[in-house]
C-alpha cells in the first residue's frame, strides 16, 4: 500500500504541475470564462457606450448591472424584489415610488444593460414598466437609459 500511495501521490503532483503550467498561456490569452467579467472588453464597451453621454446631468442612476459600469458611472442596484435568496422583505418597488412622488431630490434615471448576468432578484424590465412609468432617453446597442418619469 504505501507504494501505491507514493505512486498516486507523485502522480498527483506531477498532473497538477504540469496542468498548472499549461494553463499559464491559456489564462494569458484572456479567455471569456464566465458571463459577467466586468474586465472584458464585451463590458469595457459598455463603459464607453454612447447612450450614456444622454444620461440627465445630476440623475440618482440605478442599473441591472452597476459593477458593469464602474469607474465609468456609479450607479445603484436597479429595484429587487423578495427573492429565493432570502425570506427578508425587500421594499424598493414602494421606496422608489415614494421618492418620485417627491417634489424634492434628484430625478431617477435607470442604465438598462441587455447582458448577462441577469440576477433573480432584480425586477426585469417588464416589471418595472408594470410600476413606473419610464422615458426611453437615449440608446447605443445593449445599453438603454431611461428616466422614471412618474409611477402606475
Amino acid at each position: 500500500w504505501a507504494t501505491r500511495a507514493r505512486f498516486a501521490f507523485t502522480a498527483w503532483v506531477a498532473l497538477s504541475i504540469f496542468v498548472g503550467v499549461a494553463m499559464v498561456p491559456y489564462f494569458a490569452s484572456g479567455p471569456r470564462l464566465f458571463d459577467g467579467n466586468y474586465a472584458s472588453a464585451e463590458f469595457a464597451s459598455v463603459r464607453a457606450n454612447v447612450a450614456l453621454k444622454a444620461l440627465p446631468r445630476g440623475c440618482y442612476t440605478y442599473s441591472n448591472l452597476p459593477n458593469a459600469l464602474y469607474p465609468a458611472l456609479g450607479s445603484h442596484w436597479s429595484p429587487a424584489r423578495t427573492a429565493m435568496e432570502s425570506n427578508q422583505t425587500v421594499d424598493d418597488v414602494a421606496r422608489l415610488t415614494r421618492q418620485l412622488g417627491s417634489s424634492t431630490g434628484p430625478r431617477r434615471c435607470l442604465v438598462w444593460i441587455d447582458l448577462p448576468p441577469v440576477y433573480g432578484n432584480l425586477l426585469t424590465l417588464k416589471q418595472l414598466r408594470q410600476h413606473f412609468d419610464l422615458h426611453t432617453v437615449s440608446r447605443g446597442g445593449d445599453v438603454t437609459v431611461y428616466e422614471f418619469s412618474g409611477s402606475k
